[in-house]
């Protein structure tokens, strides 16, 4: 017990050292780039026999931010990705899909961990607002509210130069996980939801509506380049 406080204690030293030194470099700059971006939501809701789930989409990101030395810096990023969104409904035997877009506006806060030969990987935190377009399945539409976003962010940048400051391009690639639960409208039409009527005769439709929060809790993996200055 003794030794392996006496490690964690040491460890911690070393760490603490070893960042006064790295924040003493002159690291700092802005830097702006442009990656691919994968979204892949992992859940989906069921609500009343009605299954909705957003499903995987290709989109981009753009990107930028500024490193305050070599151990912080703050990004900026805003992701742009089209998927599909499904809805099945198990009651009355009906399904569809149709496109929809997602657009996250992201602040990350990263913390560099790890330094070899000018290749850097970072970790930290992810906050952000997520913004949806409606999907229109003719006879049903769902209507997705704006949500904020929350997550983590673990990333890695390699320069293609041998500058020690990595200063020029780098490449960079990076995976986050996201929670992310807008709530949604359903607005349904139904045409015989009224029932049969005296006459023996179907009585005109009806519309439906509910409410749920559809949870899409995506993976965004990321790979690109960016110009550091």
């Amino acid at each position: 017990m003794r030794w392996t406080k006496a490690a964690v204690l040491a460890l911690g030293m070393t760490m603490a050292f070893g960042a006064v030194a790295l924040a003493g470099d002159d690291f700092t700059g802005w830097y702006a780039g442009g990656t691919l971006a994968y979204v892949s939501p992992t859940g989906d809701v069921n609500v009343n026999g009605v299954k909705s789930e957003l499903a995987n989409g290709w989109g981009g990101a753009a990107l930028g931010g500024y490193r305050f030395n070599k151990l912080w810096q703050l990004d900026g990023e805003i992701i742009y990705s089209e998927h599909d969104f499904k809805f099945a409904d198990e009651v009355n035997d009906i399904s569809g899909d149709d496109d929809t877009w997602l657009a996250q506006y992201l602040v990350e806060a990263n913390f560099h961990f790890l330094y070899y030969c000018g290749v850097q990987v970072y970790a930290g935190p992810v906050l952000g607002y997520a913004m949806f377009d409606e999907a229109d399945f003719g006879n049903a539409k769902f209507d997705i509210d704006d949500t904020f976003v929350y997550g983590a962010n673990l990333g890695i940048d390699v320069p293609f130069s041998d500058r020690e400051d990595e200063k020029g391009w780098n490449f960079t690639a990076r995976i986050k996980y996201l929670i992310m639960e807008p709530e949604v409208e359903n607005t349904s039409d139904c045409e015989f939801c009224g029932g049969i009527g005296d006459n023996g005769y179907p009585v005109n439709g009806q519309t439906d509506v509910s409410e749920f929060d559809l949870e899409i809790d995506p993976w965004v993996l990321q790979a690109g380049v960016l110009y550091k200055w």
